[in-house]
């Protein structure tokens, strides 16, 4: 395989419409790739949401370690966030925040997929304007 594949990342957030662009502008600054250069998949509850049958992170992964290999996966990001999520019906945001910390110190994600720097933001809003926190990277 030619050392100049070309670098992606894979985002995994909540579809909220609220956190989506900050979510991914927060993303794209630390993996430093533009817009087109990852792939992002949005599902209700984001990273602790139901997980799709069909996973997006695994096809990713997979398509650059074991099939076809024609790009390099150097990041994946996970997100969920605060201020009522709709696709984690019940569940406070200290509930959701403590899931998602368990989540990410059992190391599992990290497991699964590991070739690649992982990093981990919670979106909520400030001064009724939507921000994005790193809580973890690795």
């Amino acid at each position: 395989m030619s050392q100049n594949k070309p670098q992606v990342g894979y985002l995994r957030s909540c579809m909220d419409r609220r956190f989506l662009a900050p979510t991914r502008q927060a993303f794209e600054q630390i993996a430093r790739l533009g817009a087109t250069e990852y792939y992002h998949e949005a599902f209700a509850g984001g990273t602790l949401g139901v997980q799709p049958e069909v996973n997006g992170a695994q096809y990713v992964y997979d398509r650059s370690f074991k099939h076809e290999q024609d790009f390099t996966l150097i990041y994946m990001g996970w997100q969920v966030h605060l201020d009522h999520c709709g696709g984690l019906p019940g569940k406070t945001d200290p509930q959701i925040e403590e899931a998602f910390r368990d989540l990410i110190y059992s190391g599992d994600i990290q497991r699964t997929y590991p070739q690649v720097r992982h990093v981990f933001f919670v979106a909520q809003t400030k001064n009724g304007q939507p921000a994005v926190e790193v809580i973890s990277m690795g």
